[in-house]
Order: structure tokens, then sequence, then C-alpha cells
């Protein structure tokens, strides 16, 4: 998912959930009702939990996070494996932010592989298990978190940063 989210926000969340990949029955008509109620299910079970909105809902209503959620959701439901974030929580509130970083764990917790590009230190830190750590095109380093504080990671970029 690109920095942008790719979502058409003048239509509803169930159309950008299902944009290009809509069910249709035996004569190509749209099977609105059975989008809406999946988008249902799926937005509640990524933890989406917001009273506020509904599946027919805009995307241009909704907050930066939420619209996220929109983006992440559409990957889960077409059962991807690997999901790639560039830069997810760019521009975001902190709360907005929070939320993607919840359906990050969410995703991990459901199996699936995560890459999460960031030039924040501490919302890679909060998610990752691994780190790879690119400069000017060069890996410079690769290796687990293990038991890497925020802290230490962050001085270890800072070192990275100096050469």
């Amino acid at each position: 998912m690109h920095q942008n989210r790719a979502l058409s926000e003048q239509q509803s969340i169930y159309a950008n959930v299902f944009l290009g990949r809509e069910i249709t029955n035996k004569l190509g008509f749209v099977k609105r009702k059975e989008e809406i109620a999946q988008t249902e299910t799926l937005m509640r079970k990524i933890g989406y939990t917001s009273k506020v909105w509904t599946p027919s809902s805009s995307v241009n209503k909704l907050s930066g996070g939420e619209r996220q959620g929109v983006a992440i959701s559409r990957a889960i439901l077409f059962q991807s494996q690997l999901v790639m974030l560039d830069e997810p929580t760019t521009a975001m509130a902190l709360s907005e932010a929070g939320e993607v970083m919840e359906f990050i764990r969410n995703l991990k917790r459901e199996g699936k592989s995560v890459i999460f590009i960031s030039h924040n230190p501490w919302d890679a830190h909060a998610v990752a298990d691994r780190f790879v750590i690119m400069d000017r095109g060069k890996v410079v380093f690769d290796g687990p978190k293990g038991d890497m504080t925020a802290d230490q990671f962050v001085s270890h970029l800072h070192n990275f940063a100096k050469k």
C-alpha cells in the first residue's frame, strides 16, 4: 500500500474495499448487500470499532487512520499473505497512527507478513520483529529486534548516520 492509500475518497467504504474485485452474480450485476455485509464483518474483525461509520459511509469522512484501515482491509479480504506498507503513518495525528499500528499488530496475529517502510524509528520499533536499515540504497544493518529497546534502536540509527 502506497503512502496515499490509493482510495477513491468520494466512494463508500465497501466500494473501496471491493474496488476492482466486485462480487457479481452470473449476469455481472454487483452484489451490493453481500459486499456491505462482508465489509462490516471485516472491519470489525481488524478492530475498526468506530460507531460513527457504516460500510456505506463515504471514505472522505474518515480520519487518516480509518482510511488506512480501509486499505488494510482490502489486503486482508483478498487474503494477501504479505502486506507492504510505505509510510503508513505519515501526516497522521497520534491517535490515528495508533489505530494503524494496531491494524498492523492484528495482521501479525493472523500470521500475515508485513514489510513496514518508515522514517519514524519509534513506529518501526513498535511493530517490527526484524530491522533492515538502508543508507543510500545499501543495507547497513539486517538483524532481529531481539531485546533492543526503542532508545537503543534510535541510537543505532544515529551511529549509522554519523558514518
